[in-house]
């Protein structure tokens, strides 16, 4: 794992210690940072030989890193470069045991709010723990938040404004920081579709943020030919399909001629990709580029969007009567809108329908198959029982 910690430096653990990857030099009496080599370096840290650092991240000014099965070491705070501890002084190095007695092992760390979120686990997922780290260095407390759940690694959990998102083996979970108590809520976005997602997952699985596209990205497995699409501000899912295969980091970007265009770079064993959005219906283009020599393989897909619309509940039993929809569906693609067993297949431009459906509460649902595939209106004729 690597952290940029600024414009100087990259920090890397490699197992056994940590180490910067930077110019050689010192800071002078004003801060100013003075070069010893004109190419940057990688060297060991002072302070972390022997330290298992399997995961890296950057918390409350200092640098933290996973020593060990339990244990957790940050650096002197805001100096990435001492890892020497001082019991006299609270801003010196520091660490803390994580769950010593569980028998587990920290598989993935990550900062909500103030505080820090550790997912311990042994063999199974399922069989794993989470821990919530309150307050600052050195005054930590340790309280569990969940248990019979954790995620695979560092790869597959993400943050997301005041959540942390993470895959385990029933697919797509979320914590929530609960500000008005200070506590985290345990919730999945949607289990429809975790029952589907998790028949995937195994430890090999990746979940990436595109903050500019405002979306997750989720591998299943390294062998799978599907990419799980999650919009988390609209609740909307997709799963896209490509023509690659043993994809091992995505990210994102502006384009440098255009710069309110969002570029995605998927980087496999053997090439790095351009997602091309500006693509005909059920085709994703992507472009492949070897030393500046660019070519592009194209590829017939289905593309495969599930919306959730969100609960309705007025406290008295609802009958719905008919139901009714607006949409765009090309040719050769297809779309439903789904209340509990009813459903109505969209046609055309317009479809309407009868129906009696009665329940407490309403959650409307709609899936459609195929590019271009688009919804403007949907009305719910409904009395109250």
């Amino acid at each position: 794992y690597g952290l940029m910690v600024d414009t100087e430096d990259i920090l890397i653990s490699l197992g056994k210690e940590l180490w910067r990857y930077g110019a050689r030099g010192h800071y002078d009496e004003e801060k100013v940072f003075i070069h010893w080599s004109a190419w940057p370096e990688l060297y060991e840290v002072p302070g972390t030989y022997n330290m298992r650092s399997s995961m890296i991240f950057l918390h409350n000014d200092r640098v933290g890193l996973v020593d060990e099965k339990n244990v957790i070491r940050v650096s002197k705070l805001g100096a990435y470069l001492d890892w020497f501890s001082d019991t006299d002084d609270s801003s010196a190095a520091q660490h803390i045991e994580v769950g010593y007695k569980d028998n587990l092992y920290i598989s993935a760390v990550m900062p909500l709010s103030q505080d820090l979120i550790v997912f311990k686990y042994k063999e199974n997922v399922s069989d794993g723990r989470i821990y919530r780290l309150v307050g600052r260095v050195p005054d930590w407390s340790v309280v569990e938040v969940a248990h019979h759940t954790s995620t695979f690694s560092q790869n597959s959990v993400q943050v997301v404004g005041n959540d942390v998102f993470f895959l385990d083996h029933t697919g797509l979970n979320s914590l929530s920081n609960v500000q008005s108590y200070g506590d985290v809520k345990l919730s999945p976005p949607d289990k429809k579709v975790n029952n589907v997602l998790s028949r995937e997952i195994d430890s090999s699985s990746r979940l990436w943020n595109l903050r500019l596209r405002q979306q997750l990205w989720i591998l299943p497995s390294q062998d799978s030919e599907y990419i799980w699409v999650f919009d988390y501000v609209r609740n909307i899912w997709t799963k896209f399909r490509f023509s690659i295969q043993n994809i091992m980091a995505i990210s994102e970007g502006y384009d440098t001629e255009r710069s309110n265009v969002v570029v995605v770079y998927i980087v496999t064993h053997d090439g790095l990709y351009v997602l091309d959005d500006d693509t005909i219906v059920d085709t994703i283009l992507l472009k492949e580029t070897y030393m500046g020599n660019e070519y592009q393989a194209t590829m017939t897909q289905q593309i495969e969007a599930y919306m959730k619309l969100g609960t309705l509940a007025t406290g008295r039993q609802t009958l719905i009567k008919n139901v009714y929809a607006s949409h765009n569906i090309p040719e050769g693609c297809s779309g439903e809108l789904i209340l509990g067993k009813f459903k109505m297949p969209f046609k055309g431009s317009h479809s309407r329908r009868q129906c009696l459906v009665r329940d407490w509460t309403i959650e409307p649902e709609i899936k459609m198959y195929g590019g271009g595939c688009s919804v403007s209106t949907l009305g719910l004729e409904m009395v109250e029982v």
